[in-house]
């Protein structure tokens, strides 16, 4: 994986716009637990994993295209549920897009994906990762951002990386250790790459969201 994403880490390290890796801010809101929402999902039918439905939020969101009362709309798809596992998912989802918004918010750039937590299997954070660009690619689609739209810009390459990063898979020949930095690495490239496509198209503030 290391070797397959050099380009992209290196990118990461040389351009002034990604900041320091592993910088996160201290006031950076807790998402919910990403368990919980994997679980709410499939008790619900919806096939995407926490993770897609994340990608495709931050993407619709930093673009403007979506409020919070739509977005519970669209995962929950009005799907036919139990009364009490409708709750569930309505509140869950609601919390989930509320950190969101925050962390997206926050002047000291505290936002990062929603992935499965580090003592996790690293093949099962790494398919995560994979899901949420393929997500945020999907949001990007569904309001309308285009190959044309983006040009040449830095938005068009990092949208052009998170394509790479779909088809992310581990190297039998790399350590543990080189794995987990490596993957460490691209989680920060996508999270800096995304505060860059908010910076861009400069969203509405949070208060200013039409739901």
């Amino acid at each position: 994986m290391a070797v397959y994403f050099e380009r992209l880490i290196t990118c990461m390290s040389e351009s002034p716009q990604f900041g320091r890796p592993g910088v996160v801010s201290m006031v950076s809101i807790a998402y919910p637990d990403f368990g919980r929402i994997e679980s709410v999902l499939l008790a619900t039918g919806e096939l995407g994993d926490a993770a897609e439905v994340h990608g495709s939020l931050c993407a619709m969101f930093t673009v403007g295209a979506i409020g919070e009362d739509a977005w519970v709309r669209q995962v929950l798809r009005s799907r036919r549920m139990p009364p009490d596992v409708g709750r569930e998912a309505e509140k869950l989802l609601r919390q989930l897009y509320a950190c969101t918004v925050q962390n997206l918010a926050d002047p000291e750039m505290g936002f990062h994906p929603f992935l499965p937590d580090d003592d996790e299997d690293l093949a099962h954070r790494t398919r995560a990762l994979a899901a949420w660009c393929s997500g945020f690619l999907y949001g990007l689609a569904v309001s309308g951002v285009t190959e044309k739209q983006l040009g040449e810009s830095e938005v068009a390459e990092f949208v052009r990386d998170l394509d790479d990063i779909t088809q992310v898979f581990n190297d039998p020949e790399e350590t543990q250790q080189s794995e987990e930095q490596s993957f460490t690495e691209l989680v920060e490239y996508v999270r800096m790459g995304t505060l860059l496509v908010a910076t861009e198209f400069q969203g509405p503030a949070p208060e200013s969201k039409l739901h």
